[in-house]
């Protein structure tokens, strides 16, 4: 009893704070309120009333915030009403069935439009809806047959309206609508028969989309979703009864499309409909997501896709990187017409197996990310110009194959061409492979019937077999030291021979088993070598380097290298240039420090020898039976040699140079035994066969012979001339002199 007592007084004092009254407004209408002490609430309006109705700001001081409950409903004669800014919230059927009305301004301050507020409103046009409202309720534009302003609330995505109620807009004349990105929710029928809609942009929060939300709008024809994930669509959300209403039968919105977010995977794949709709914009790719890694691989594309020529594959789906691509393009239908652009962007590490092997694809650009190309990547596509970033070491088997390229970059960092990588590219005229390449794979070239000229990478170690048959070359140009390894045996081989076709090679100077010089390549009677030094050598412990042997090809003026490969040439062996009989002139630079005996017998034709070293050893007999040579050049004014048994070499050397000294330039010096050599400048003018007989601290004694000659070849001895020649102070010098 205690509690009822208590609720029964409760509620006295509520009825006893809220009085009723009215005004007047219009023609002569009286219209109802109620009074609390915050606010006033519109509660009613006599039977019939018309004209204009002006509600007021306040009433007794108070605002009025609340049209309430069919406050004004099926009050037909009104033909407009003004709401008053203070005004929160229109209540169910305030204004429903007012069918003069048409045009209404809702204040800022309402932020619900109640359940079927204006429902059937004939003659309503203009609703202007300010962007504070954050529901409409069921029904509340019901059936406004002409309503086809909202004013700013559905012009753009700005505003804080999270749901449109079921039946919200049926049956009205709206033509575009911009659903603001705070909405969340839009109900069953809400903009069903809404027969003038053309377009529909629907926020980024959009959710769910309800039963028929959009059924029977038949004039629509743009949809766009901005969300990156589509909402939950309800049944028949963008269909129309066909053929016959009566018959119940429903299809698609025809001529209605959808636009979903650029590369969004999220709505279907593109070209496929959505919502049974044609789609643009999505994304035509299958992927797989790596979730130890939370990256995406690529793996196909829908057929049929086209994008006018380009083809845009993105760097990132739903937030993760699309990394690889796999097999992602292959196939000869997957377009109607050509791909003439395809740019990877830089997020793509991996092309795999079969990606790009499409008929219709003819240039794709490819990012210094990629590291891989796998096998068939690009084969029978129809790119001409492609490039290799330095990213890529390996280019795997039938990568680039039947493909019409007539330009190809390989970048340094690139170390394989596996086999058959560039077969049957018929346009390709010539190739330049990179210094860092290792190998070149079995039928890497082959078949490339333009080609005509290829330059071997500074480091190549092997070519595989068929490498290069059934190419055209006719210029070769190998940069590697060592010759690589190939295949030489008939038509397995590295080059193809063509009868009646000479190739020219060009390989390092100092390459070695390139075969022999002025040759051919070893295994191939059709290619010429070109370039290739006429000298061979070792490489000695020291990594230093030994002239041992030069082909007796050789001919005219031959300058001797004073490094090869980095590596010093200390040496010239003996026999080294033994029946060179054509070389005319030597030049031995400063590097050498001996010559071995008989290094350069039988030079017949050698006339001059110019030696750098100052300190050079030259052994017994280096000039044998060279019988031009009438010059040494020594380039220092002062020149030593060394002798390890001076009584033995000494008179050899003098013997030797006696015919090969020019006259007035050098001097014999005295106590040679002393410092165990000479210096070839104090040796001068000695006529042949002029020989040191003996030395010692108090003399030397020298004997020379005149001889004769009508030819300069054939000499005969004349006479024999012997002098004493005494030491004085153990500096003085002596020499010959013409008069």
């Amino acid at each position: 009893m205690l509690l009822k007592g208590i609720i029964f007084y409760l509620y006295f004092v509520l009825i006893s704070n809220i009085y009723a009254g009215s005004f007047i407004s219009g023609d002569n209408v009286t219209i109802s309120y109620s009074e609390t002490p915050t606010n006033i609430i519109i509660t009613g309006s006599s039977v019939g009333a018309s004209g204009d109705i002006i509600i007021p700001d306040y009433i007794n001081e108070l605002p009025v915030t609340v049209i309430s409950n069919s406050a004004f409903g099926s009050r037909w004669n009104i033909s407009s009403i003004e709401l008053p800014s203070t005004l929160e919230s229109i209540e169910r059927y305030a204004f429903g069935d007012c069918n003069s009305i048409s045009s209404i301004n809702i204040p800022n301050g309402v932020t619900k439009i109640g359940y079927a507020s204006f429902w059937s409103c004939d003659n309503l046009e203009t609703a202007n809806l300010p962007s504070g409202i954050t529901e409409i309720a069921y029904g509340a534009f019901y059936n406004c047959k002409k309503l086809n302003n909202l004013g700013g609330l559905f012009n753009n995505v700005n505003g804080v309206l999270v749901d449109i109620g079921n039946r919200a807009f049926e049956n009205t004349s709206l033509e575009n609508i911009v659903i603001p990105n705070s909405v969340v929710s839009i109900g069953e029928y809400a903009f069903q028969y809404c027969s003038n809609l053309t377009s529909v942009v629907f926020g980024s929060s959009i959710s769910n989309i309800n039963d028929k939300a959009f059924f029977m709008c038949k004039s629509l024809e743009d949809i766009t979703f901005t969300s990156t994930y589509p909402p939950h669509f309800g049944s028949e959300v963008f269909y129309e009864y066909w053929p016959n209403p009566n018959w119940g039968d429903t299809r698609p919105i025809n001529g209605a499309s959808i636009t979903v977010p650029e590369m969004t995977v999220n709505y279907g794949l593109a070209g496929i409909n959505f919502q049974g709709l044609p789609t643009t914009g999505a994304s035509p790719y299958s992927w797989t997501l790596n979730e130890e890694t939370e990256e995406i691989t690529l793996t196909d594309c829908v057929d049929n896709y086209n994008n006018s020529g380009q083809l845009l594959i993105p760097s990132t789906l739903n937030g993760y990187p699309v990394t690889a691509l796999d097999g992602t393009f292959y196939g000869s239908g997957i377009w109607s017409t050509f791909v003439n652009n395809i740019t990877i962007p830089s997020s793509i590490k991996d092309i795999g197996n079969n990606t790009f092997r499409n008929e219709n694809i003819y240039s794709v650009n490819i990012p210094s990310s990629v590291t891989n190309i796998g096998d068939y990547a690009f084969y029978d596509s129809k790119i001409r110009d492609i490039e290799i970033p330095s990213s890529v070491s390996t280019l795997n088997p039938y990568s680039f194959a039947d493909c019409p390229l007539t330009n190809i970059i390989l970048s340094s960092g690139l170390t394989e061409i596996s086999n058959d990588v560039f077969n049957d590219s018929s346009l390709l005229e010539e190739i330049v492979i990179p210094d860092t390449v290792l190998s070149i794979g079995d039928s890497a070239f082959e078949s490339c019937s333009g080609l005509k000229k290829v330059i071997l990478s500074s480091n190549l170690q092997s070519i595989g077999e068929r490498a290069f048959k059934g190419t055209n070359l006719t210029n070769i140009i190998f940069r590697s030291r060592i010759c690589p390894s190939y295949n030489s045996n008939g038509l397995s081989s590295s080059f193809q021979e063509w009868v009646g076709r000479e190739i020219e090679a060009t390989v390092p100077e100092y390459g070695i088993g390139y075969g022999t010089y002025n040759g051919i390549l070893p295994g191939y009677q059709r290619i010429n070598i070109n370039g290739l030094t006429p000298l061979s050598y070792s490489i000695l412990a020291d990594n230093t380097i030994l002239i041992t042997g030069c082909d007796v090809q050789a001919s005219g003026n031959l300058v001797l290298p004073s490094e090869i490969d980095g590596s010093s040439v200390v040496g010239i062996s003996t026999l080294a240039f033994n029946g060179c009989t054509s070389i005319q002139s030597v030049n031995i630079p400063d590097s050498i420090e001996v010559i071995d005996s008989q290094a350069f017998q039988g030079c017949f034709d050698l006339e001059k020898v110019i030696l750098e070293n100052e300190n050079i050893n030259i052994n017994k007999n280096v000039f044998d039976q060279c019988n031009k040579l009438n010059l040494v050049d020594f380039n220092e004014t002062e020149f030593t040699l060394l002798f390890d048994n001076p009584s033995e070499e000494i008179p050899y050397l003098v013997n030797l140079l006696s015919t090969i000294i020019p006259i007035g330039k050098t001097y014999i010096t005295n106590n040679p035994s002393n410092y165990n050599l000479y210096k070839l400048s104090e040796i001068i003018d000695l006529r042949p066969s002029s020989s040191v007989i003996s030395t010692s601290n108090d003399a030397s004694e020298l004997s020379f012979a005149l001889e004769e000659s009508t030819n300069l070849i054939n000499w005969h001895t004349n006479q024999l001339i012997e002098v004493n020649l005494p030491v004085t102070n153990n500096i003085k010098f002596f020499r010959f002199r013409s008069f």
